[in-house]
């Protein structure tokens, strides 16, 4: 994030809103942790929520986070801390050019809890190539989370999953015309838990309708691209 590093993929505020399925078996970087709604100030932020659902979801994703930021302890919320596994303390020697590790476990099932390991990386100046160091921009100002957008991402998908089983009853079962209660009747069979009134305002902004007595119909063959 922040175009830090010369390398890798640029990742947009809005992918961690939505939790795109883009992240998963990747290794995350996040510049300056404590601008992420992560601190003390912003952490009942809805982007400090944002983080927290990621964080919870790395087993799951197959992530790799890696978050650097200053003063850990007093920058960092402690519900966020909970989440870490490690806390590495980096010190950098410029008369020597080497930056001394030290990596403790914040506890686990496998490690216990202070579990410390030590480390140096000699020539470290070899690596600023590829940083760019001088960045220092705030991510937090470049895309404004409320807790609307978060709903309003989350709507979105269910959206997108209750189209997508109409579409392939359009193009691969060729049916073009079901009822509203067929239709609800559908999306509950899928899981998709939605009420008559949303669901009724989601195929109004898409499908035509058409009244026969009590029944609606839609004609779902305007969503096929065939």
């Amino acid at each position: 994030m922040n175009n830090t590093l010369k390398f890798g993929e640029q990742i947009e505020l809005n992918q961690l809103l939505t939790l795109d399925e883009k992240l998963n078996d990747s290794v995350i970087f996040l510049d300056e942790f404590q601008t992420l709604g992560t601190d003390s100030i912003r952490s009942t932020s809805s982007m400090g929520v944002i983080i927290s659902q990621l964080l919870y979801q790395v087993r799951k994703r197959n992530l790799v986070i890696i978050a650097n930021t200053q003063n850990y302890y007093s920058t960092i919320a402690s519900r966020i801390q909970y989440q870490v596994n490690w806390i590495i303390d980096c010190k950098y020697n410029k008369d020597i050019d080497t930056i001394f590790f030290k990596a403790t476990h914040s506890g686990s099932n496998d490690i216990p809890k202070g579990f410390v390991r030590t480390g140096r990386l000699y020539r470290a100046s070899r690596y600023w190539k590829f940083y760019q160091t001088e960045q220092i921009s705030d991510p937090f100002t470049q895309f404004s989370v409320t807790a609307d957008s978060i709903r309003d991402s989350q709507e979105q998908k269910i959206i997108d999953r209750v189209f997508a089983i109409l579409i392939y009853l359009v193009e691969e079962e060729g049916i073009e015309e079901l009822t509203f209660r067929e239709i609800f009747g559908l999306v509950k069979e899928n899981g998709i838990e939605v009420t008559s009134k949303k669901l009724g305002s989601w195929l109004r902004a898409r499908v035509p309708v058409r009244k026969s007595g009590e029944s609606r119909y839609y004609d779902l063959s305007v969503l096929s691209d065939s």
